[in-house]
């Protein structure tokens, strides 16, 4: 029998560990920004139980993780990275702050290191 309440991640550099404590899924932004790399974590960790290639994956993805995590501007990244991807403007409203130049460049530099830009 399953249980009714199911342990769900939420926060996003914590992914490999919650899922090695037993969350069952994950309320994710990364998704929004790497798909592909985020359902091969889950599916590594979780489905899977590879903890080895799972650990890969989830140390490619930290520091973009972090930077979502503390940075403050998760809506601005998501924003920026869905506008490279063709699906909207990476204009944000106020009170929100636009990404400067150098946020973008180093969004863009992770980026083409984890290969999805």
């Amino acid at each position: 029998m399953r249980r009714q309440n199911q342990d769900l991640l939420r926060v996003e550099d914590l992914a490999y560990e919650s899922f090695l404590l037993g969350a069952e899924g994950w309320v994710s932004v990364i998704s929004n920004i790497m798909p592909r790399l985020a359902v091969r974590l889950f599916e590594g960790v979780v489905e899977k139980k590879n903890y080895d290639k799972g650990w890969e994956i989830y140390r490619s993805m930290l520091l973009m993780l972090e930077l979502l995590e503390y940075s403050g501007k998760a809506p601005q990244i998501v924003e920026q990275r869905l506008e490279r991807m063709g699906f909207c403007s990476s204009v944000v409203r106020a009170p929100r702050i636009p990404l400067n130049d150098e946020e973008r460049k180093k969004i863009d530099r992770l980026l083409k290191e984890l290969n999805v830009l």
